[in-house]
Protein backbone atom coordinates (compact mmCIF):
# COMPACT_ATOMS: atom_id res chain seq x y z
CA UNK A 1 0.00 0.00 0.00
CA UNK A 2 1.49 3.37 -0.87
CA UNK A 3 0.36 6.84 0.68
CA UNK A 4 1.17 10.61 1.22
CA UNK A 5 0.88 12.05 4.09
CA UNK A 6 0.81 15.96 5.54
CA UNK A 7 4.36 16.59 7.46
CA UNK A 8 4.30 20.21 8.88
CA UNK A 9 7.15 22.37 10.84
CA UNK A 10 10.12 20.49 8.40
CA UNK A 11 12.44 23.66 7.25
CA UNK A 12 15.45 22.00 6.72
CA UNK A 13 17.86 18.61 5.32
CA UNK A 14 18.02 17.58 8.67
CA UNK A 15 14.50 17.15 9.15
CA UNK A 16 13.61 15.36 6.04
CA UNK A 17 16.64 12.74 7.37
CA UNK A 18 15.24 12.43 10.74
CA UNK A 19 11.37 12.19 9.93
CA UNK A 20 12.68 9.13 6.95
CA UNK A 21 14.68 7.61 9.42
CA UNK A 22 11.73 7.67 12.43
CA UNK A 23 9.62 6.50 9.16
CA UNK A 24 11.46 3.61 7.96
CA UNK A 25 12.27 2.36 11.34
CA UNK A 26 8.36 1.57 11.67
CA UNK A 27 7.52 -2.19 10.99
CA UNK A 28 6.31 -2.91 7.51
CA UNK A 29 7.57 0.15 6.12
CA UNK A 30 9.16 -0.90 2.89
CA UNK A 31 9.81 2.99 1.23
CA UNK A 32 9.86 6.64 2.42
CA UNK A 33 10.09 9.62 0.38
CA UNK A 34 9.89 12.99 2.20
CA UNK A 35 9.98 15.96 0.36
CA UNK A 36 10.52 19.30 2.16
CA UNK A 37 9.24 21.90 -0.22
CA UNK A 38 5.75 20.06 -0.78
CA UNK A 39 5.70 19.21 2.80
CA UNK A 40 4.79 15.65 2.18
CA UNK A 41 6.11 11.93 2.85
CA UNK A 42 4.76 9.18 0.62
CA UNK A 43 5.34 5.84 2.20
CA UNK A 44 4.83 2.30 0.99
CA UNK A 45 4.07 0.07 3.27
CA UNK A 46 3.01 -3.69 3.84
CA UNK A 47 -0.73 -2.61 5.88
CA UNK A 48 -0.85 -6.45 7.22
CA UNK A 49 2.34 -5.58 9.79
CA UNK A 50 1.83 -1.77 10.54
CA UNK A 51 -2.15 -3.13 11.91
CA UNK A 52 -0.51 -5.65 13.68
CA UNK A 53 2.48 -3.23 15.43
CA UNK A 54 -0.19 -0.67 15.97
CA UNK A 55 -2.84 -3.26 17.98
CA UNK A 56 -0.06 -4.07 20.52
Amino acid sequence: MKNTFKITGMTCAHCVAKVEKGIQELAGVDKVKVHLKKGTATVTYQEEQLVKKLLK
